[in-house]
């Protein structure tokens, strides 16, 4: 059987894919009727080797099939790859000045040929959100196997980091405490400017397609892959076939999502066709290469505390804009996390900070516990080096089921008040009723000033209650 990756055509790859690389080196609840009565609880009812120009001799590429467009800014992590200036691959902003992609979308290319764009959507207009860097340096997994794409996995260093934003921002990658998200039948979503159909054109803008994991045993059926899947990879899709990445896709993000919040969890590989029967999207298993990705960007991945209940995208958006009371802080040591007293936190209305449930001491953060309500409270802080956020939450609610209503995020703003990025999401049908630990590593924000901000939003119907406290940022 021919193979290929889903940057050309792959059922005529082994030929052309073949001649390309022979040239190439490693390159290495509460109630009350108003805000301010809520006080009651109501319990719940350097590239090593590069190519020389003008060899690159390869079918252009082409997206998503059975998916549909995506917003703008709903996956900021995404990342286009270009080749002089075309359309070329995708990739997944992990770290400000780091990009995860295949390897075969690097491998036997001229570095200087290849660029990355990051806060795009349209490819073919300028939207003003864009942010273009070059490679400084590329670096392919030191035993990616060319023929079988075991180990198709690549970095790529921007030649400055990338401003974050609401459009551009890193999504953590999945690690071995991640093993639930390769479970046969886990929703994963594939996004990509890749054809439509096979050999069909590209799209102008970014695309996305819902695909559930299939196991590695069906994946290497006989009528399906016949034994070719290693370790190091995951199949996504359908026995019908109809939903898949295709030419194009290659090294985009293979996402899903856990305890809240989108985590990385494959990188768009190869496949033979794209979308048929038996024939599944074949992606790079992120979570085998932890300490190789640590190794080049630092520690860049949050752990999180797993939780039941259907989780809520963080491109999700939040009513409301947060309004602050007050001047914020200035940057420095999070201060006061067990809000024992109002010092240092700005709260949006002026009630947050509340002796209703505290895990320690007299006080914590309410927010929501009335309806139609959106609450605030934040504090500006430089990110220290390496520096991991901790804090316990809380979450009563007169809801039931794991349809989601109200909703707890976790997030980071810059110093004008821009999101820069969703951290967590925790909703009514997270945990109940107990006190949780979650721990977010924050090393790709060091050195900046961000306000570390906990908003909590709730519908007009049953209501919903968070609780925030013993905050730390070391």
């Amino acid at each position: 059987m021919e193979r290929s990756g889903r940057w050309t055509i792959r059922r005529v790859r082994s030929a052309v894919i073949a001649t390309v690389l022979s040239t190439s080196v490693l390159l290495g609840g509460y109630a009350a009727s108003a805000k301010d009565n809520k006080k009651v609880e109501v319990y719940p009812l350097p590239v090593v080797d590069e190519k020389q120009p003008g060899s690159e001799q390869l079918p252009p590429p082409d997206k998503i099939v059975g998916g549909s467009a995506a917003t703008a800014g709903e996956f900021p992590w995404q990342a286009r790859i270009a080749r002089n200036g075309s359309l070329h691959c995708g990739g997944s902003l992990i770290a400000p000045q780091w990009v995860l992609t295949a390897a075969h979308c690097v491998q036997g290319f001229s570095v200087s040929s290849l660029s990355v764009v990051m806060g795009d959507h349209n490819w073919t207009t300028n939207e003003g959100t864009e942010q273009s860097r070059t490679i400084a340096q590329a670096v392919v997994h030191p035993s990616y196997n060319s023929s079988t794409y075991d180990n198709d996995i690549a970095l790529l260093k921007l030649s400055s980091a990338v401003t974050l934003n609401s459009r551009v921002a890193v999504i953590p990658f999945a690690t071995s405490a991640d093993s639930a998200l390769y479970n046969a039948g886990v929703v994963s979503t594939v996004t990509g400017w890749g054809a439509l159909t096979e050999g069909g054109s590209s799209p102008n803008v970014l695309y996305k397609v819902q695909v559930p994991v299939v196991s590695t045993a069906t994946c290497n059926a006989s009528n399906a892959y016949n034994g070719q899947i290693t370790g190091n990879m995951v199949c996504a899709g359908y026995a019908a076939g109809g939903k898949d990445s295709c030419q194009g896709d290659s090294g985009g993000p293979f996402v899903a999502q856990s305890s809240g919040s989108w985590k990385l969890s494959g990188v768009v590989s190869w496949g033979d066709g794209c979308a048929r029967a038996n024939k599944y999207g074949v992606y790079t298993k992120v979570s085998n290469y932890t300490s190789w990705i640590n190794s080049y960007v630092g520690t860049v991945t949050p752990t999180s505390t797993p939780v039941p209940g259907t989780p809520v995208p963080t491109s999700t958006p939040v009513p409301g804009t947060p309004v602050p009371t007050s001047t914020p802080v200035p940057g420095g040591s999070l201060q006061n996390g067990g809000f024992e007293s109002s010092a240092s936190w700005v709260q949006s209305p002026s009630n947050i900070i509340s002796t209703t449930r505290p895990r320690s001491g007299s006080y914590s953060a309410f927010l929501g516990g009335y309806n139609s309500g959106t609450d605030n409270i934040y504090q500006s802080v430089t990110v220290p080096s390496n520096g991991v956020l901790r804090y316990y939450w809380y979450m009563s609610t007169q809801e039931s089921g794991s349809t989601v209503y109200d909703r707890l995020y976790v997030r980071l703003y810059n110093s004008s008040g821009s999101l820069i990025t969703t951290l967590r999401t925790w909703s009514n049908a997270s945990t109940k009723n107990t006190w949780t630990l979650d721990t977010i590593s924050l090393s790709a924000y060091a050195g900046q000033t961000v306000r570390v901000q906990f908003v909590g939003t709730t519908d007009s119907s049953l209501t919903t209650s968070f609780f925030v406290d013993d905050v730390t940022l070391q």
